[in-house]
């Protein structure tokens, strides 16, 4: 049963992973290209984490059992992919939250505080907390270095840290990303009003 569930996950994973990146594909250079970068970052978290479940399930048909050396091989792809379009999505974000800033500024409207999408704000937390995860992960594997018996103890307990960080991890990431929604809400609030205020001045500056 735990089998076929990790080969249904793996599946969901996948194809959730692959329909947007294929969208992503198709407008990249149409779209928001922070919200592409940010969008491949989090598909290739997804699609790593469903190969890896995948993994898990055919391992366990032919009876072989998930090492933490796997899991460490799987993690260490996850966190260099991951970071690396994160970090891109971050630069090409503050880069256009700095301009929109400047344009703002040259026509006395407030400045916008908050830039980071949920999205790219979960992201942060997510490669922070994994690049966490993988130093763990490499000190439960380093307590098999050495090892003479062929007890599986390391290997096990990579296995159950790896899964216990990677849903604390995810469910932070989550929260971060809902937290900031929250703000981003509030700050188009606060927008909205500032430039109705403005606008209203204007209209009235002018029948004086």
């Amino acid at each position: 049963m735990l089998i076929v569930a990790m080969l249904a996950l793996g599946v969901a994973f996948l194809g959730g992973a692959l329909y947007p990146l294929l969208g992503v594909v198709r407008s990249w250079s149409d779209g928001d290209r922070s919200k592409n970068q940010a969008m491949v970052a989090a598909m290739s978290l997804v699609a790593l984490y469903g190969l890896l479940f995948l993994y898990s399930g055919v391992a366990g048909l032919f009876g072989a059992r998930l090492s933490a050396t796997t899991i460490l091989t799987f993690f260490a792809v996850t966190v260099l992919v991951g970071t690396v379009f994160a970090a891109a999505s971050v630069y090409t974000k503050r880069r256009a939250w700095s301009l929109d800033n400047e344009l703002r500024a040259a026509s006395g409207r407030p400045d916008r505080r908050h830039w980071m999408p949920p999205l790219l704000v979960g992201l942060v937390w997510l490669m922070g907390g994994f690049i966490a995860q993988f130093g763990v992960l490499l000190l439960v594997a380093s307590l098999s270095v050495g090892e003479s018996s062929a007890e599986s103890s390391p290997d096990d307990l990579g296995v159950t840290v790896a899964l216990v960080c990677m849903a604390a991890v995810m469910v932070i990431a989550a929260g971060a990303a809902g937290i900031q929604k929250w703000r981003l809400d509030r700050e188009e609030s606060r927008l909205r009003v500032s430039d109705r205020v403005m606008a209203q001045r204007g209209h009235g500056g002018g029948r004086g």
